[in-house]
């Protein structure tokens, strides 16, 4: 559930807050999605809109129910319509209803593309929205210089020179940012990244110093430009430990230590939210803060 929490609250909500306010224009979103792609992306907020825009959650077909999801909207949920000669299933795609494609159409209109902009059947943007997907995966560097170029188009750095030494006593002249005079100062910008282990490596980096690299760099761009950097992370599998789970039971959920290759992670978030599935079989629990898990199959802890 991280990257669903995530987009619902940095990027569905500030949306849905501009569009309150009549402020879209103040509203940029760069999206390093290297989970999922763009088009998957716009049809899993469809479904999100198809309840926030409708009231509909769910379909029937064939006397069952499903819950409207990006697979549905997409035409890619299947089910089993028999057996071959050999015992194999045989499935096939459930239809998108007449209804639900109108509503999908106008959704499409109404909230995909002033999100996430038009792109042709080429997938070439031909009309901007305030989110910007990026797709193609990068090392941090790579990944630093495209943001400081997008951060050029809407105000100035001033830069700093100074001087480093090599153990030879070979100088070399290099600058660092010290400030940045911003053009668009009303406007805020939201750099999400899902999720910061699909970075490519920069060379004969291990993860932890690539993750490293990489909140280094937001940091200066959250303290010199303001950005508001969002890194979706893992946690790692300390939770499950034996001893921790006796000890807390039902109270349990993941903490700074828990996050996954590097605590600098932790150290450098202004706020640091954790998700946690107690449901998972290995965690054996009937309850999970005062809450009965066999009422919300679907539940999770923030």
């Amino acid at each position: 559930g991280k990257t669903t929490f995530a987009d619902f609250a940095f990027v569905i909500s500030p949306y849905l807050q501009a569009l309150r306010n009549g402020t879209l224009d103040k509203l940029d979103i760069i999206y390093f999605s290297y989970e999922i792609d763009r088009i998957s992306k716009e049809f899993k907020f469809a479904a999100f809109f198809f309840f926030y825009d409708f009231g509909i959650t769910t379909y029937t077909f064939q006397g069952i129910t499903y819950d409207i999801d990006q697979d549905y909207l997409m035409g890619a949920k299947t089910y089993v319509s028999g057996k071959t000669d050999k015992g194999e299933d045989i499935r096939e795609v459930i239809p998108i209803t007449p209804e639900h494609k109108d509503i999908l159409k106008a959704i499409y209109y109404d909230r995909i593309i002033p999100m996430f902009g038009e792109y042709d059947s080429k997938g070439n943007q031909i009309k901007p929205g305030i989110i910007l997907v990026i797709e193609e995966q990068d090392n941090p560097t790579g990944m630093y210089k495209y943001l400081l170029n997008y951060a050029r188009k809407h105000g100035t750095f001033k830069m700093e020179k100074y001087i480093v030494s090599d153990e030879r006593g070979k100088t070399e002249t290099k600058e660092r940012i010290i400030g940045f005079e911003d053009n668009t100062p009303d406007v805020y910008r939201i750099i999400v990244t899902d999720h910061i282990r699909k970075l490519i490596l920069e060379r004969g980096f291990t993860m932890k110093q690539n993750i490293d690299k990489w909140l280094e760099y937001t940091t200066i761009l959250r303290n010199r430009c303001g950005y508001v950097a969002v890194n979706i992370c893992h946690s790692n599998r300390g939770i499950a430990n034996v001893q921790r789970l006796q000890h807390a039971g039902e109270m349990i959920f993941p903490t700074s230590d828990d996050v996954k290759d590097t605590g600098n992670l932790a150290e450098e978030s202004t706020v640091l939210m954790t998700l946690f599935n107690p449901s998972d079989e290995k965690y054996n629990l009937t309850r999970h803060m005062g809450v009965e898990l066999n009422q919300f199959p679907r539940y999770r802890s923030l």
